[in-house]
């Protein structure tokens, strides 16, 4: 798979918007280009998105912040995208799965409980999901009464990858389909100085968006059917 640097992505889009005040405006069009790539993965969660990472609210403490990168929760056909790290020497590495609602429904299973914490029910352990109030990314889980112990937890989820910064910076997504990106990167320059042609690259950017989509949805179900 050839790879698609930054440097190689502005010189392709730089050929095709030909505007040296847009250029001037934008790092030689590297901000439209990390414009672009954030606008494909917010439509889509591609499989290079996906990530693990620990996390533990500690005791006395209510939540944990998310990673900065975080967009979403996986969806699991099989249980919970948070579990629990259970601290048992017999079954080391035992995840416990947890149920996970947004901060206002565990306000509410709260209040209709009296108060009883819904982290604490028999047999069952709930954690609230708080997203990121500015920019979308990042956030918190956290349960309604502080833990009074350490509790670690495994999180499954996808996330935004880095921005291109160094001229030799690519990604899994730059490398496959870097025509997908060229062309949203030059849909959102000419869009800028209202040029009509950047509509027509937005219908064709949508083309290519449409074929990753199924290439990727296609590599991620032959990747389960090998795992079966």
């Amino acid at each position: 798979m050839p790879t698609w640097t930054l440097s190689k992505l502005q010189a392709r889009v730089s050929a095709g918007v030909l505007r040296d005040d847009l250029a001037a405006l934008s790092n030689n069009y590297a901000d439209y280009i990390n414009e672009a790539l954030h606008e494909v993965q917010d439509k889509r969660s591609f499989i290079c998105m996906r990530g693990d990472t620990s996390l533990a609210i500690l005791n006395g403490q209510a939540s944990v912040a998310l990673p900065a990168d975080f967009k979403e929760l996986q969806t699991k056909s099989e249980g919970s995208p948070i579990n629990m790290i259970v601290d048992d020497p017999s079954f080391p590495g035992l995840l416990r799965p947890v149920n996970v609602v947004f901060e206002d429904a565990a306000i509410r299973r709260t209040w209709a409980r009296s108060g009883l914490s819904t982290s604490c029910w028999p047999n069952t352990f709930t954690v609230f999901l708080k997203l990121g109030e500015f920019n979308g990314l990042g956030g918190i889980i956290g349960v309604e009464i502080p833990v009074t112990e350490d509790t670690p937890f495994r999180v499954s989820y996808n996330g935004f990858l880095p921005d291109l910064v160094s001229p030799t910076d690519h990604n899994e997504i730059t490398d496959r389909w870097p025509t997908l990106v060229v062309a949203k990167a030059k849909s959102l320059a000419l869009s800028d100085v209202n040029d009509p042609i950047a509509a027509t690259l937005e219908s064709f950017s949508e083309i290519k968006f449409k074929q990753a989509s199924f290439e990727d949805a296609r590599a991620d179900l032959v990747g389960r059917d090998l795992h079966m």
